[in-house]
């Protein structure tokens, strides 16, 4: 069985209402059109005293039995490491930490814990092209009688940088800056400088995330929350990924439009026994939660067929990291990147 945590946590307080769902909260559960199934307990299996957990769908506790023996498979959702870690994130995993030791050592179960790495979305891929073209201008401006090119390149790059464009004309310009650096220092060039390599967005961005993956660990071992059993990060499963959206493909729930692959929102909608937005029934009314997950660099272009369809595979532009896929070179989406 599965644990998502949001319902352990209630599962082990008593919780008014309001706490986690909240009667703004787009998340509150629905009530006016579910009809949830009580849950049953085997009256032959070994009976003992365990957590019971909040059906947010009828609203009832029901007792929590796992689905072989004593053990349980949790997963949780990981960081998006583009970034250091801050509060926000310490109480997050500090809860989980404590849910996680209730249920292994006060009743016993055998737990093993999985925790996903994002390592791919579009604030990393920025990220690590700012960092680089920072490096690159500082290296610039570090050098005595800097050449005209030089310079006029260096201005083109801060020019791109505050301007936050396509990251494909960014690359261009700061390779550009790059070549023109190491041509004036010639051999005289260290090893470790950063243009004293050629630079990939491939390469830079996953440097970049394992840099605050590592970072993000660190402060989680000082505030004392147990490391997970299995780390899966998305850049290691994109095949599996991909291997997913042709299934959702096959039954008639997504659609191909110009090298990306979206979730078709309204096919789902009208399937036999199917409801989008069980968890959430403001996913169809508010817009803006429905492109939250769309990233920064999603294409002004109208590639889908609804608003509220979102992105499953997205094509790749220059500057961004790519796998290779039947719909062409692209990365996964954000909503999938968990499944």
């Amino acid at each position: 069985v599965v644990i998502t945590t949001l319902s352990l946590a209630r599962a082990t307080m008593d919780v008014k209402d309001g706490f986690f769902f909240g009667r703004s909260c787009a998340c509150r559960p629905p009530t006016s059109w579910w009809k949830g199934q009580n849950a049953t307990v085997d009256a032959d299996a070994p009976q003992r005293k365990g957590p019971k957990l909040l059906n947010t769908f009828t609203k009832t506790k029901v007792p929590f039995v796992p689905l072989s023996g004593n053990s349980i498979g949790w997963y949780i959702c990981g960081p998006t490491v583009y970034d250091s870690a801050h509060v926000g994130h310490a109480r997050n995993y500090v809860n989980f930490d404590v849910l996680r030791r209730v249920m292994s050592e006060y009743f016993s179960y055998d737990v093993r814990f999985v925790m996903n790495v994002t390592d791919i979305d579009d604030k990393i891929i920025m990220r690590a092209h700012k960092r680089r073209s920072e490096a690159v201008i500082d290296a610039a401006r570090a050098i005595d009688g800097l050449s005209n090119d030089a310079s006029a390149l260096v201005l083109e790059v801060e020019k791109l940088l505050a301007e936050g464009g396509a990251l494909g004309a960014l690359d261009a310009a700061t390779q550009q800056l790059s070549a023109a650096i190491k041509a004036q220092l010639g051999d005289g060039i260290p090893s470790d400088h950063c243009c004293a390599t050629e630079w990939n967005v491939q390469e830079g961005y996953l440097a970049l995330a394992h840099e605050f993956e590592g970072e993000f660990m660190e402060d989680m071992a000082s505030l004392g929350v147990a490391r997970p059993d299995s780390l899966t990060r998305v850049s290691e499963y994109v095949d599996k990924v991909i291997l997913y959206i042709q299934v959702i493909i096959n039954k008639g729930f997504a659609y191909e439009s110009n090298g990306s692959v979206y979730f078709d929102v309204k096919a789902f909608e009208s399937a036999e026994n199917h409801k989008y937005g069980k968890l959430n029934k403001n996913a169809m009314e508010n817009i803006e939660d429905a492109m939250d997950g769309e990233g920064a660099l999603a294409s002004g272009q109208s590639e889908k067929r609804s608003d509220f369809d979102f992105v499953l595979w997205k094509a790749s532009k220059a500057g961004e990291p790519l796998w290779h896929s039947p719909y062409g070179p692209g990365r996964p989406g954000w909503h999938i990147e968990c499944s």
